[in-house]
């Protein structure tokens, strides 16, 4: 029979049957599981009751299957065609998705407030202003910049320089950020980026007929190696010493810094050539990230 209403007892009133299967019935049982209730409970009606100690839920008998007492059930989600989210279901277990292009398009005021992952915080979603990223691009800049130079003329010699390399240093100038690592020639870049690599050669060309100095790039430590960038001049007369100083850039993509290196030589010194010292330079900036 059905669970029956709230009776108001008094003393002396007789405990029948059917009274006794209503509070029986009323009662909040506790089993394991729902096919633990339904083998101890034969005689279960609409509405019956039982503790679910596995889920830990509350849970009714509807008369064909136990739901939840705890939880409601949604009837349905439903997106617009211009909402941004795609998904939705009216039964079952229904998904959301981002879906961008099927918003409505805008213009962006400084005030629009826009969702992102804070990595600082768990990658927890949290809002900002479009004002706020664009403050953000504007104090960007450049993040690295140092200067090296040599400190001893290179006379007559063709190959790696190796050595009488050090970081500038004169008034008003020091580097930006975590500058380069140099070691025998071999210079290291402090973070994976974009870089700018300029060459500032400073030559003496005596009768020769020209002088190169060369930027080489390894992405492999150095197992093999490319000339990426060559700063080249030839004499214009056939006698006499000829002084020139000028620049040379490449752009490189590092995205290894323990394979992606750069050194730098010279190429086709004849005798009376000269890189001199201090004057040539080795400029690094980093442009952008990669």
């Amino acid at each position: 029979m059905a669970a029956g209403g709230w009776f108001d007892w008094s003393t002396g009133d007789l405990v029948t049957e059917a009274r006794f299967q209503d509070i029986q019935d009323s009662i909040v049982f506790i089993f394991a599981s729902e096919s633990a209730a339904n083998s101890a409970l034969t005689n279960k009606v609409e509405g019956t009751i039982f503790f679910d100690t596995t889920d830990n839920l509350i849970k009714a008998w509807s008369g064909s299957a136990w739901i939840s007492a705890e939880t409601g059930d949604i009837e349905g989600i439903t997106t617009s065609s211009t909402s941004g989210l795609d998904g939705g279901a009216t039964s079952g277990t229904p998904s959301l998705s981002v879906k961008p292009n099927s918003a409505t398009s805008g213009t962006v005021a400084a005030g629009d407030e826009i969702l992102f992952g804070d990595i600082n915080d768990s990658n927890n979603l949290k809002k900002t202003t479009a004002q706020d990223i664009a403050n953000l691009a504007a104090a960007g800049g450049i993040t690295m910049l140092d200067v090296f130079k040599t400190t001893a003329d290179i006379t007559a010699t063709n190959g790696d320089i190796t050595a009488n390399l050090s970081r500038v240093s004169y008034s008003g100038f020091s580097q930006l950020g975590t500058g380069m690592t140099e070691s025998s020639g071999i210079f290291t870049f402090p973070a994976t980026g974009f870089y700018e690599v300029t060459l500032q050669p400073n030559f003496e060309i005596n009768n020769d007929p020209s002088a190169e100095l060369i930027c080489v790039f390894s992405n492999d430590n150095f197992s093999s190696e490319t000339n990426v960038a060559v700063a080249s001049m030839g004499n214009r007369s056939s006698t006499g010493a000829h002084f020139y100083q000028f620049e040379k850039s490449v752009i490189l993509d590092i995205t290894n810094v323990s394979t992606h290196k750069v050194k730098f030589k010279t190429d086709s010194f004849a005798s009376g050539t000269i890189l001199f010292d201090d004057a040539t330079r080795f400029v690094f900036k980093k442009l952008a990230d990669t």
